[in-house]
């Protein structure tokens, strides 16, 4: 019996009807099972336990990491860092080279949790005690000035004299967005009172300009690396150290008021004492990593950590001797007042009259006007004109009275 379009088309539409439900059903409760299964996946590994190298005692930044100084402990996976260092309780499988001869950035408590962030690459590279980030905005900079670059700053005076004021420093952040012309270098504290005397004396002679220069290569520009035995080294420096104590001429005291001088003095065992800072300033590194040998060569034990030292990239940089002849008399200023760079741009800020000059091709008073083949031409308005000559007239005013004010300053200073 053939069924009518009427009836065929209720029996299609309630079978729709049923069927929407159990596929909405469906759909809801595969979403609700993979829900569930994640989180049940997520309190699982929350609950695993793992091994990590935690440190065994409290450290100091600065400090090289030795065997003793970690240990490995069980810990929840949920209280492991991302870049934490697994370890194996049964020493079968182990993460040590990936710690040891490392030094830490930062001051680590007793069961801290070793991670990769808190290591220096080499236990040599530790920042100087004085190192400071020295933000520049009014020294000129290579367009293509890359985070990561090395780069000596210079000054050029108006006599055509160009001299190094300061060599070898590492770009830590180039400036984006309107600061396209600011750049961040590491300066210890003498690089820092030579760089503003330089920027000083550049504002007080016009025509001079300071500036970056940048490296084509400057690991092997800067410095000389090589792997030593590092024990070695150690032993042969102590051993000319001493023989060097040993051959210096013996001290003799003062003639007394009657001219006469007493036979020389005999040198005491203090005196032919050879120091891990003696050894260590010879060698050219951190005096812990000396006294670390020390122990590890009179306790006669750890020799697998002692072989760390016997593969050691010793870096030494290469002699620069920067030509820059500061004024003394700019240094008394400097030291007697550190901010006065900051100073001065609160009182005479020339950069910003120089950045409102820049930014005049973008107002609306040019007259663009096409001539008959269609080209486009530029005519600068006399309002136009008027601003930056007014401009350009507050800048040079600006660099005149400060130039005034900074002899003021180092005339009192003196």
């Amino acid at each position: 019996m053939m069924m009518g379009p009427t009836k065929k088309k209720v029996m299609t539409t309630g079978f729709i009807c049923f069927l929407i439900p159990i596929i909405v059903c469906g759909v809801l409760f595969y979403m609700y099972n993979k829900k569930m299964e994640e989180k049940i996946a997520s309190l699982e590994e929350q609950a695993v336990v793992t091994s990590r190298y935690v440190f065994a005692r409290d450290m100091a930044a600065g400090e090289v990491i030795t065997e003793n100084d970690v240990k490995v402990v069980d810990v929840k996976g949920e209280s492991a860092p991302k870049d934490s260092i697994k370890g194996d309780p049964s020493g079968e499988y182990t993460n040590l080279d990936k710690i040891l001869n490392r030094r830490l950035m930062i001051d680590a408590e007793q069961k801290t949790i070793v991670t990769r962030s808190m290591l220096y690459e080499e236990a040599e590279d530790i920042p100087e005690k004085d190192l400071r980030l020295r933000e520049f905005n009014m020294i000129t900079m290579p367009s293509d000035l890359q985070e990561g670059d090395y780069v000596d700053l210079r000054v050029v005076l108006p006599t055509g004299a160009d001299y190094l004021v300061t060599h070898g420093k590492e770009v830590v952040k180039v400036g984006t967005g309107t600061n396209t012309n600011t750049f961040y270098v590491k300066l210890n504290e003498e690089d820092n009172i030579r760089t503003t005397a330089a920027i000083i004396e550049s504002y007080m002679q016009l025509g001079s300009e300071i500036y970056a220069n940048k490296y084509v290569q400057p690991n092997v520009q800067l410095f000389d690396s090589k792997r030593v035995d590092l024990v070695e080294l150690y032993q042969t420096t102590a051993e000319e150290l001493k023989k060097e104590k040993q051959n210096a001429p013996q001290t003799t005291e003062q003639t007394d008021e009657f001219g006469y001088s007493p036979a020389p003095t005999k040198k005491n065992d203090e005196d032919m004492t050879v120091t891990a800072s003696e050894i260590a300033a010879r060698i050219g590194v951190d005096e812990k990593v000396i006294l670390n040998i020390e122990e590890l060569l009179n306790n006669n034990k750890n020799a697998s950590e002692l072989e760390t030292y016997k593969s050691w990239l010793l870096k030494t940089p290469i002699k620069i001797e920067d030509t820059y002849p500061v004024n003394d008399a700019v240094v008394k200023l400097v030291k007697s007042n550190p901010n006065i760079l900051e100073d001065l741009k609160a009182k005479y800020d020339i950069e910003k009259l120089e950045e409102q000059r820049a930014s005049i091709p973008k107002l609306d008073l040019y007259k663009v006007t096409k001539d008959y083949d269609g080209n486009v031409t530029m005519e600068e308005s006399d309002a136009l004109k008027r601003i930056e000559d007014g401009l350009k007239a507050k800048i040079e005013t600006q660099k005149a009275e400060r130039k005034e004010y900074l002899q003021s300053l180092i005339l009192k200073a003196n």
